[in-house]
């Protein structure tokens, strides 16, 4: 997440001057870990192409649906 800089497209409050964020939230309503894990492969643009192997795809689909269980006051989904 940080070594590709998301948070510059993800996150308001550190979105580069111009970008207009995409905030990461309730991933886990529309993903499971392996389907969040394959979207990397063939993002939809204007998310660029990472060049990531399937267990850095998965890591930051741990790490991306751990976020929300983890972030206080919002409700989570222990899968």
């Amino acid at each position: 997440y940080e070594r590709h800089a998301c948070a510059s497209c993800h996150e308001a409050e550190r979105a580069a001057p111009g970008v207009v964020s995409v905030p990461l939230h309730d991933l886990s309503t529309r993903y499971d870990i392996d389907a969040l894990a394959a979207s990397f492969e063939s993002p939809t643009p204007p998310m660029p192409v990472f060049d990531l192997d399937a267990s850095e795809r998965r890591a930051l689909a741990v790490y991306l649906l751990s976020r929300e269980t983890a972030e206080p006051g919002r409700p989570g989904d222990a899968r």
